[in-house]
């Protein structure tokens, strides 16, 4: 049931892409034209002044304009270094081969968890504490302390060590190093790669 219910969340974390991006403006006049940008000022009794995306001024009669509409610019970095949110995907890798990821951040500070549990073949937890080195609605950089545990039919693996998370547009890489006890030499290379969603931005 909990694999069942893991994946049904990872999916949907897949296929619903929430990522911060930057509102913009779309006004409609009645003449049939669009202008895409933002709004700086209105009066609702005279006039209307919109920022275009190239920066330019244009400013239009109140009685000119339709409707104006919110829509979102992909190609706008909003900066979210110090913003609080959560996410959760998919990654292959440490600890468990195909691991759920959830986390989230309080600002620059972030926890996460992530692993799986295959009945009784295998059984995996990573814990972790990340500080983010960057971060904005396309890319973000992170390093983080982690302890993972691993155990399984043929082996077990207990341990704690540094990690490095690179996230681009919602893709991650992360590698890091553990040391620890177990079935494997110590320390271990550790890498995850997979897809990891933000949920909500606050």
């Amino acid at each position: 049931m909990f694999r069942i219910i893991a994946f049904l969340i990872s999916f949907f974390a897949l296929a619903t892409s929430l990522n911060a991006q930057a509102l913009r403006d779309i006004v409609t006049l009645k003449n049939g034209s669009k202008i895409k940008g933002r709004v700086v000022s209105e009066n609702n009794a005279s006039s209307l002044k919109i920022v275009t995306t190239d920066g330019s001024e244009l400013v239009y009669s109140i009685e000119e304009v339709l409707r104006i509409e919110k829509y979102i610019d992909p190609d706008i970095a909003v900066e979210t270094i110090d913003s609080s949110y959560s996410s959760i995907g998919v990654t292959f890798g440490t600890p468990t081969g195909l691991n759920v990821n959830s986390s989230h951040w309080f600002g620059r500070v972030g926890l996460h968890i992530s692993g799986m549990s295959y009945r009784a073949k295998i059984s995996g937890t990573e814990l972790g504490i990340n500080y983010k080195l960057s971060d904005n609605s396309f890319r973000s950089h992170s390093v983080g302390l982690n302890y993972s545990s691993l155990l399984s039919v043929n082996a077990k693996w207990t341990g704690f060590g540094i990690h490095y998370q690179y996230i681009y547009k919602a893709f991650v890489v992360k590698p890091g190093i553990q040391f620890g006890s177990g079935t494997f030499t110590s320390p271990q290379i550790i890498l995850e790669l997979g897809y990891i969603n933000r949920l909500f931005v606050f």
